[in-house]
């Protein structure tokens, strides 16, 4: 077997479970590894679909920013936070139906792709991202980031209202 290709599916393997164990555990300190390990096998896939910008993205943005935001968010949460949460999981059958219909979706999908894929173009530069960014894909670009700004106030007014 290719070496890439064992790659790709050990790594695949390593964010799936770790996206299971993460959809599942019920601390939050847990829930941060998990994260990290999810994180990580994302920009793992990337890397080996040979997608070398979007594989730095996600280390740069994900792992290296919101991720320590969340570990920041966790360390300076009371102590209470910290242990078991009182509630209990609800609709977890329709959540593992949910995931069972958009993955036999995604198995469907891929049982209708060819099975020689047509040429890739080359990957795009990061210059070259950047800048169809701010010409061709402006409109969308500024949209997204009223979107995250929108996301943000609306996260810091729930914040503030549970601190009441």
């Amino acid at each position: 077997m290719d070496p890439i290709l064992l790659t790709g599916w050990l790594l695949l393997a390593l964010t799936c479970g770790a996206a299971l164990a993460l959809a599942f555990t019920r601390r939050l300190v847990h829930a941060a590894v998990w994260l990290f390990l999810v994180l990580m096998g994302t920009a793992g896939l990337f890397a080996v679909a040979g997608a070398a910008f979007p594989a730095v993205s996600q280390l740069i943005v994900y792992v290296g920013g919101v991720l320590i935001l969340v570990v920041f968010g966790i360390m300076l949460t009371s102590d209470q936070v910290l242990g078991q949460p009182a509630s209990r999981v609800r609709h977890a059958g329709a959540g593992l139906a949910a995931a069972g219909a958009l993955g036999g979706l995604l198995v469907l999908a891929w049982r209708q792709m060819p099975p020689e894929p047509e040429a890739v173009p080359a990957a795009a530069s990061a210059a070259q991202i950047g800048a169809q960014s701010l010409t061709q894909y402006l409109l969308p670009f500024e949209i997204i980031s009223c979107l995250l700004l929108a996301a943000l106030a609306g996260a810091v007014a729930v914040a503030r209202s549970k601190g009441r």
